[in-house]
């Protein structure tokens, strides 16, 4: 069952996010929210079972964080972190020409 949240992430993380979230949820996360921040995954506010084991919940986010530096996040292929009108994101070579082009699409539209 989730427990969680997931707050604007792209669907490159899908997988990861399914993979920790039920890591941690095994070891008494009982509600959290998942967002992408800074061009990585963040699990944040969460709420633990009396039972839990917060140390290694918090080893496996530190874990996953890293993790998904290297995973694009839109497709899931490896990636990398990219930079561009002061967005950070991690992704592949072709999903970061495809976010740039409509990023250029976005700007020129809205100069009109």
């Amino acid at each position: 069952m989730k427990q969680y949240i997931k707050l604007r992430t792209s669907p490159g993380w899908d997988n990861l996010i399914a993979e920790y979230s039920e890591k941690i949820e095994a070891l008494g996360a009982i509600n959290y929210q998942v967002n992408e921040k800074y061009g990585y995954l963040d699990f944040y506010s969460i709420q633990y079972a009396p039972d839990a084991d917060a140390v290694e919940i918090q080893r496996l986010i530190e874990e996953v964080n890293l993790i998904s530096e290297t995973i694009c996040q839109g497709c899931g292929k490896p990636g990398h972190e990219v930079e561009h009108n002061s967005w950070i994101r991690t992704y592949c070579d072709d999903c970061f020409a495809n976010w740039r082009e409509g990023q250029a699409i976005l700007t020129k539209s809205s100069q009109y």
